[in-house]
Formats: C-alpha cells, sequence, structure tokens
C-alpha cells in the first residue's frame, strides 16, 4: 500500500504481546498512541476495517476524543453479517444453546491456567479471559472462523450471533466459540 500512496505509514502495536523481544507499540488504540504517533490526526481521514468489536472501539475511541466523524469510514471484516437469533428462531439440534439479554452472576473456571472468575454474562467469554489476561486464540470475533473454539463441560451458553464455524459434532463434542459465546451458568473452558 505504501508503494501505491505516498501518504501512507503502517504502524503494528500487539495486543498481546508474548514475547518480550517485541519493541513496537502494545495495547489497543487509545488517544496517548494516536497523540503520540499520528499528531496530527484530527486532520486525516480514518479508515478503519476489522472485526465488529475492533471497529467499535477505534469508533468509540475517536468520538470520544472529538475527531471529526465524517471523515470516519469502516468496512466490515469477513463475509456476510451474521443473523442475529431470537428466542423463536433457535433449531432444536442447538438443544445447548440459549438465547436472551437477560444478565446472571456466573462463574467462569479456564482450567488450564486454574482461574476462576465471576462474571454477570454480559461479556462473550473470550471478553472476559482477556480481561484476565487469559490467551485464547482469536481471529474474527464474530463466529466465523472457528479460531476461539474451546472445549466445555456439557455448560449452556447464549449466542448472540449464529455460531457459523462450530458444527454439530462440535457442540455434541461440548465446544463453543468463545468469541460469541456468553455464559448463562457456570462454566469451565479448557483451552
Amino acid at each position: 500500500m505504501a508503494a501505491q500512496m505516498s501518504n501512507f505509514q503502517l504502524l503494528v502495536t500487539l495486543t498481546q504481546a508474548k514475547e518480550s523481544a517485541w519493541m513496537g507499540l502494545t495495547g489497543r488504540i487509545s488517544e496517548a498512541m494516536l497523540e503520540l504517533t499520528v499528531p496530527d490526526w484530527r486532520m486525516r481521514s480514518v479508515y478503519v476495517c476489522g472485526p465488529n468489536g475492533f471497529m467499535q472501539h477505534v469508533r468509540e475511541t475517536l468520538e470520544g476524543m472529538g475527531f471529526p466523524m465524517e471523515q470516519y469510514q469502516e468496512e466490515s471484516f469477513g463475509g456476510a453479517p451474521v443473523l442475529r437469533m431470537t428466542k423463536q428462531s433457535v433449531a432444536e439440534p442447538l438443544e445447548k444453546t440459549v438465547t436472551g439479554n437477560d444478565p446472571v452472576a456466573v462463574a467462569i473456571a479456564f482450567k488450564d491456567s486454574n482461574h476462576q472468575v465471576s462474571t454477570d454474562g454480559s461479556l462473550s467469554i473470550l471478553e472476559v479471559a482477556e480481561q484476565e489476561g487469559i490467551a485464547i486464540r482469536s481471529a474474527c470475533r464474530m463466529g466465523a472462523c472457528g479460531a476461539c473454539k474451546v472445549k466445555t463441560c456439557g455448560t449452556k451458553v447464549r449466542y448472540e450471533v449464529t455460531p457459523a464455524a462450530l458444527s454439530e459434532n462440535d457442540r455434541a463434542d461440548g465446544h463453543i466459540l468463545a468469541c460469541v459465546a456468553y455464559p448463562i451458568e457456570a462454566v469451565e473452558v479448557h483451552i
């Protein structure tokens, strides 16, 4: 892209730098990061493409900083959006899947790290893991790629989107997609 656009500059930041050898930026895009790396950010156009959670974070950060949003454009990551499910649209084969929006207090036990946390069910299992510093592989963050597939012990979860990358066999074996699975009862997660 830099060869085609003389004003293009690529900056890489890792949200979870695993190796101490990484000397670049770390963390999510923030006001401080933008001030440091792009001091004239208010005069720029911003084009964002990525998972919905990433785009929402960037959009909210820029709005909070008073960025002129008429200079902001975004494009969805991946294929067609995954359809939202309602209580009436849950198919019988998804008997271990329920939907709903009422938060409940539940415990998530990340067995491989001997870590247990209590949550209200408003965050996905992946988001809870990230807040606790527990690494679960992920990519699309919308249930389309399957990178975040983890094993549970027959736990019921709710999905706000159809988990496209989860087969019936996966479900039967107790697998969930952590990026779009929300706990509704105590969960044991094996990464």
